[in-house]
């Protein structure tokens, strides 16, 4: 071939490769990268994997501090405040509120680790429904420090992406997802599901906590009752700094005290301390916006309710809430616009009146400043008193000798369950005219007259056994709730209130006991050594030494050995206790006085066997005592013994 004729060619050649670049369409683009750094280090992910099952995972701290989701009705604007544990997160828009932390923070822990492409398409607008990106079903998702967009998490979120074997459970293989500003490209992100903990509604990512303040921060707390009743409470808080030794991370320590400032001159029940505790935690069940409430909530604010005002701060809120006893219970912050419904101990929690926050105590008395009590009988009144010979009966005037302790461990102290609201006073005033009980407990030169109704209708609707009561007179006074059981502390029996000590004296007095059990001529004797100390056996058989528990066992029963009921007047043939069928148990005390106590093996009856006394109150009464507290002292020497341990070689 001619030199001329391959230069023509050749040029022929470069002129067709200079015209198809000139002339080529413009093609898609190569494939962009999506990779987002994670906010927790290598070192917690590492330390991370060492946990075991049952350790407390650690809060790995990120830079997040606001979350953009945005659909295609609601843009919703979470911030957080804090840092840590003790970060808390609220909603922004579309309102202000509490945020429930964990929802947000899954979503923020997605984000943990690096966040990369597995797959990049390049797409036009008419392929977005096959990405979930269309509008009403894509979710805008953005992260933001300090004003700033986090990392580039600028998204647009789509599909989510799974996989797995048929019958079995799918994995999440990634989510489609597309950069803001860049609408012709999707990416799938691997093995995250970005969509579902960014799906959620604002009833999901909003605490039921009503308001976002702490108890500490109350001051003061003002509640209307429907009837124009009013209370005002006042809170001190006092904050303590933490111990020098308490470390760098220790905070102070805020405690408050709640006074009734009003009505003035009332002294406020323990429990006013709950109610700023109860405002700050107040729970909903449901959030309603105004605009979709119907008219029954509406009418149910708009009638009798209860109104809360608290301050905050330097602020104040303001609560209504619907007098309704049975759910839905409507309230209602002033300046929200929305309605919100609430339990009945939710509501019950913050509607308190005066009834409740006044001191419910009656009376609170030393028990052994009692010096006469006179409550209701089968039969009439029984009447006791103490006098220089102790507690005797007055009425009946029976020759027993009295004890008030069945009363008085109860009995020296009485509160209310409430005092009785304005609207039943007269239905209250109405019951006590017929009373059903009636007592009077003196303390020293001070007494207290008790009027008690019959069991009454719980005001609340509920199942609670109530009855009214009043101290005093029943026109002037003011009436109060008791519960059935309380009440039921004023009537009793004469047997209840008579002395049930058998032996005279303590434990610690006693010097020796000798046992004898029936039928048997053996006798055990355990003495008090003369240098003090417990009781020990005397002379027990050879191999054998004392059994330690089974003579403290002794001792501690015959101390506090009590009468379960009397049987005066009951037959030997009766009660068996005769030296034959009797156990016989002689008791010395250290100042030389003794008794001896005869356990009868016969059944009294309920778990009790028969005994009798020779000296003290009770003497010479047949008694009952519990079956395991004469077992308890009637021991053999077999059962007071154990086996010597041989010496070791």
């Amino acid at each position: 071939m001619k030199k001329s004729t391959i230069f023509l060619l050749a040029a022929a050649v470069v002129l067709a490769v200079v015209a198809f670049i000139a002339t080529r369409k413009s093609g898609p683009e190569a494939p962009k990268k999506l990779d987002i750094a994670g906010y927790a280090s290598e070192s917690e992910l590492e330390a991370e994997k060492k946990l075991g099952l049952m350790d407390a995972r650690p809060t790995i701290k990120h830079p997040i501090d606001e979350v953009v989701i945005e659909k295609s009705d609601v843009t919703i604007r979470l911030v957080r405040d804090g840092e840590g544990e003790e970060a808390k997160w609220r909603l922004a828009a579309p309102v202000e509120a509490p945020a429930v932390k964990y929802q947000v923070e899954q979503l923020i822990e997605l984000f943990k680790t690096k966040t990369t492409r597995m797959d990049a398409r390049a797409i036009q607008e008419k392929d977005w429904p096959l990405f979930d990106f269309e509008a009403e079903r894509r979710i805008g998702l953005t992260l933001k420090s300090k004003g700033a967009v986090w990392n580039g998490v600028d998204l647009v979120v789509g599909q989510v992406v799974k996989d797995g074997e048929p019958g079995g459970e799918e994995s999440v293989k990634g989510t489609w997802v597309m950069v803001k500003g860049d609408a012709a490209t999707a990416f799938l992100i691997a093995d995250k599901d970005l969509r579902t903990p960014a799906n959620k509604t604002v009833a999901d990512l909003r605490d039921k906590k009503v308001f976002d303040f702490e108890a500490d921060q109350v001051s003061r707390i003002e509640i209307a009752d429907p009837s124009g009743g009013k209370v005002v409470l006042v809170g001190e808080t006092v904050e303590t700094p933490p111990a020098p030794d308490a470390g760098e991370d220790a905070k102070p320590t805020k405690s408050t005290t709640w006074t009734l400032s009003e009505p003035a001159g009332v002294k406020g029940d323990a429990g006013i301390s709950a109610l700023a505790r109860n405002l700050a935690n107040l729970r909903v069940n449901e959030f309603v916006p105004l605009a979709e409430a119907k008219d029954e909530a509406k009418q149910a604010l708009a009638g009798a309710t209860w109104k809360i005002a608290a301050k905050v701060g330097d602020k104040e809120v303001r609560l209504l809430v619907s007098e309704a006893s049975k759910e839905p219970i409507w309230a209602q912050v002033e300046g929200r616009d929305e309605l919100m419904t609430l339990a009945s101990y939710a509501a019950n929690n913050v509607r308190k009146g005066l009834d409740e926050l006044k001191d419910k105590t009656i009376w609170d008395l030393d028990k052994d400043a009692l010096s006469a009590l006179k409550l209701k009988g089968d039969a009439g009144p029984i009447a006791i008193e103490k006098g220089e010979a102790g507690w005797r009966f007055v009425e009946p005037p029976v020759a027993f000798a009295a004890d008030p302790g069945s009363f008085a461990t109860s009995g020296a102290k009485l509160t209310a369950v409430r005092w009785a609201k304005p609207a039943e006073l007269e239905a209250a005033r109405a019951a006590l005219a017929t009373p059903e009980i009636q007592a009077e407990v003196r303390a020293g030169a001070a007494s207290y007259a008790l009027t008690i109704s019959a069991v009454i209708a719980d005001p609340a609707g509920g199942g609670a056994q109530n009855r009214w009561a009043v101290l005093g007179e029943v026109a002037t006074a003011e009436p109060f709730l008791i519960s059935d059981f309380v009440a039921k502390r004023f009537v009793t029996t004469v047997d209840a209130l008579r002395n049930k000590k058998l032996l005279p004296q303590g434990k610690d007095a006693i010097a020796s006991v000798s046992i004898q059990l029936a039928g048997q001529t053996e006798v055990a004797t355990l003495e008090r050594p003369s240098t003090g100390g417990e009781l020990m056996l005397v002379a027990p058989p050879a191999g054998k030494v004392q059994n330690d528990e089974a003579v403290r066992t002794i001792a501690s029963t015959l101390g506090v050995l009590e009468a379960k009921s009397f049987h005066d007047g009951a037959t030997t043939e009766v009660t068996g206790l005769t030296p034959d069928k009797a156990s016989k148990v002689v008791i010395k005390y250290q100042d030389g006085a003794s008794a001896t106590l005869w356990l009868s093996a016969t059944s009294a009856g309920d778990g009790a066997v028969y005994a009798l006394v020779d000296q003290g109150p009770l003497a010479n009464v047949p008694v009952a005592v519990n079956e395991y507290q004469a077992k308890n002292v009637a021991k053999s020497l077999d059962e007071l013994t154990k086996d010597a341990e041989l010496p070791s070689e």
